[in-house]
């Protein structure tokens, strides 16, 4: 697999966390053959609907949703803008993962790497499979939550700065798949930061965000 699909798919799985300056340094790499012998807790749920979830899913209620949008204009960090650090879901493409985390945080001294896992036997083996990759274990802090599947960038926390103050803004996530929706809640009270809700029903990972204060999606 080329470096150009690698970073492709690696976009899918992470989610950045407003920006902060970073200095970068060399990053190590994993021996394929350790890749290959990581095995998956469960089978990874497609990005599009599993069978049967389409079915199941039913539009929400928006207007029920009680919103308290910040005062005055807020700024969206783009992803590719520094950044302060990542999130990922340990559960499923566990070897794609332990590449990315190797890579993180030996590549930046300042990063840190939030993993969420199931439980505190899952982050036993998470510690140990990425140590032994030769990830920075003192760049990772493991969130202990919930989820359902791999996509945290379509169901992660969405950053913004407001006046100076980070927090984070959260649609509802277009699948039937609750635990994923709640892990920006989740973030939001592990970070002590403002959660503001929008009447949005989306995939967040087909919403980019550039510079320039524009922003585009398909449909």
């Amino acid at each position: 697999m080329t470096l150009k699909h690698r970073c492709h798919e690696w976009l899918w799985l992470a989610v950045a966390i407003a920006p902060v300056m970073g200095t970068a340094q060399t990053a190590r790499s994993v021996d394929p053959a350790y890749l290959a012998q990581i095995i998956d807790d469960e089978p990874t749920l497609p990005r599009g609907f599993a069978p049967g979830e389409r079915e199941a899913w039913a539009m929400p209620d928006l207007s029920r949703v009680p919103l308290s949008p910040p005062p005055r204009s807020v700024d969206a960090p783009a992803e590719y803008e520094k950044n302060d650090g990542l999130l990922i879901r340990w559960g499923s493409q566990n070897a794609v993962l332990t590449e990315m985390a190797v890579a993180i945080t030996t590549g930046d001294p300042e990063i840190e790497l939030f993993v969420v896992v199931s439980s505190s036997s899952q982050q036993s083996s998470a510690s140990s499979t990425l140590g032994g990759a030769g990830a920075d274990l003192s760049h990772i802090r493991f969130v202990q939550a919930p989820s359902n599947s791999v996509w945290m960038r379509d169901y992660g926390p969405r950053f913004i700065d407001h006046e100076g103050h980070r927090a984070i803004v959260d649609h509802t996530y277009n699948r039937n798949r609750p635990l994923d929706n709640a892990i920006p809640a989740v973030f939001a009270q592990l970070l002590a930061e403002n959660k503001y809700d929008i009447p949005l029903v989306h995939g967040g990972g087909n919403f980019h965000l550039f510079e320039d204060n524009s922003a585009y999606m398909t449909s």
